[in-house]
Order: structure tokens, then sequence, then C-alpha cells
């Protein structure tokens, strides 16, 4: 949580001047919400794996997780320019600094790993919604077999 490890480093968005690790905490509370609801829907899934609607709320929610992780990135590199200067001109520490960076650093880590898990879900309900509909057509097919 970047609240948490960012504390002191104040940057211009615009015309707005504000404390980085305030915009971050908001940024790291509506992922955290998001996680929290996802973590549910899979538990959900766990007991019931073939209800859509819970399919369907996982898939949404992995897209939401990585739109609002996406923005917490662009924040971030929006952010690494002001940050390299006030570090170069010792405004910030360089504990601070290598702070900043680390989250930066776990924020696309986290990024790209949300991507991979949305990619390989998506695939693997695409694998079940074939399976299921060649199935669907084989029943149909041996259906009218018996009527003959």
């Amino acid at each position: 949580m970047a609240s948490k490890n960012i504390r002191g480093i104040t940057i211009q968005i615009g015309a707005d001047v504000t404390q980085l690790d305030k915009g971050l905490k908001t940024a790291d509370k509506s992922i955290k919400q998001v996680q929290n609801e996802l973590k549910e829907v899979e538990k959900a899934l766990k007991l019931d794996p073939g209800n859509t609607e819970l399919v369907a709320q996982k898939q949404q929610l992995l897209a939401e997780q990585v739109e609002k992780t996406s923005d917490k990135l662009s924040m971030l590199k929006n952010a690494q320019t002001q940050v390299e200067e006030q570090f170069r001109s010792g405004k910030i520490t360089a504990e601070q600094y290598r702070a900043f960076q680390r989250e930066l650093t776990n924020t696309e880590s986290e990024l790209r790993s949300l991507r991979r898990e949305q990619t390989a879900y998506n695939a693997e309900q695409n694998t079940a919604r074939q399976t299921s509909e060649r199935l669907s057509k084989q029943l149909d097919t041996l259906a009218e077999g018996l009527k003959k």
C-alpha cells in the first residue's frame, strides 16, 4: 500500500498540488474494495462453478480491477518526473525516492499479473462455452436419431 511507503512527496497535477500518498491511498482503497468483492465471487464459484451470473461478475470484476490498477499506474507514471526532480533537488530523501520506485515497479507487476489472469480466465470461459455448444449439438443430433 502506497500510503505507508510514500509520505511527504507533493506533486502537481494540472493546477492541483496534492500529496502523492493521499492520491495513492484513494486508488488503493478502490482496488482493495474490488479485490474483496472478487474474493467473495470466487468463494461462491467454488460452491457453484456453473453459475453464469457469478462467472459474469468475475469477468466484470477482473476488468474493473485491471482498469483501477491501470489508473493507479498512470498516476504514478505522471508523478514520476516530478518525483525524480524533487529527488535531484534534495526536496525528498533517497528513501522516499526508492519507496516511490518500488511502488511503481510493484504496480506494473500487479497490472501484468492481473492482465494474465484476465486473459487466462477469458480463455477458460471460451473453452467452456465451446464445449457446451458442441455437447448441445451432439445432444440435438442424438435426439433426432432417437425420433427416427
